[in-house]
């Protein structure tokens, strides 16, 4: 059964089927972000990730949303969609900061790093689900609604049980 499972959950990465561009390109940026020595360089390719992944064309509050929708989408509940929201426009600001050649403080900002690797680590696994039938904005506007199909549903679950246990 738990075969049965994994293979449920991971069938369109196992049959090849990756859905849009949006996720080849996230991958791509979390790879440079790990190979990157230079912190300003990691801190560029997370938000890359995470744009990528959370996003669509010409919106207003980029940022909130973006924090918002990731929030909801590895988040386990409300509650930690919430904080994840808060801590995820921290990282913002960090970026900010390196975007304007500002001085940064490494030992607090070093931890902002790290929890986006495991947000960005979570966030494609769990985009890379849900992609495979849908084009980008319909992936976008589930994580605004909060709203999936069934079977996409029961694969985040899943997913979001193991990523946390």
């Amino acid at each position: 059964t738990k075969l049965k499972e994994f293979c449920f959950l991971f069938e369109p990465l196992l049959t090849g089927k990756y859905g849009n561009g949006t996720l080849k390109i996230a991958v791509k940026n979390f790879r440079k972000a790990d190979g990157d020595v230079d912190f300003e360089d990691k801190i560029e390719n997370y938000s890359s990730v995470f744009d990528g992944l959370c996003s669509q064309n010409r919106e207003k509050e980029l940022a909130q949303k973006i924090s918002s929708r990731l929030g909801r989408l590895i988040g386990r509940n409300t509650e930690e969609a919430s904080n994840i929201k808060e801590q995820q426009r921290d990282f913002y600001r960090v970026r900010g900061k390196v975007t304007h050649g500002r001085e940064l403080k490494r030992p607090v900002e070093m931890h902002t790093i790290t929890r986006c690797r495991e947000w960005a680590r979570k966030a494609i696994l769990l985009y890379s689900l849900v992609c495979t039938a849908k084009s980008h904005e319909e992936v976008v506007s589930c994580m605004d609604k909060n709203s999936w199909n069934p079977e996409d549903r029961k694969r985040l679950d899943y997913a979001i049980r193991t990523l946390y246990s």
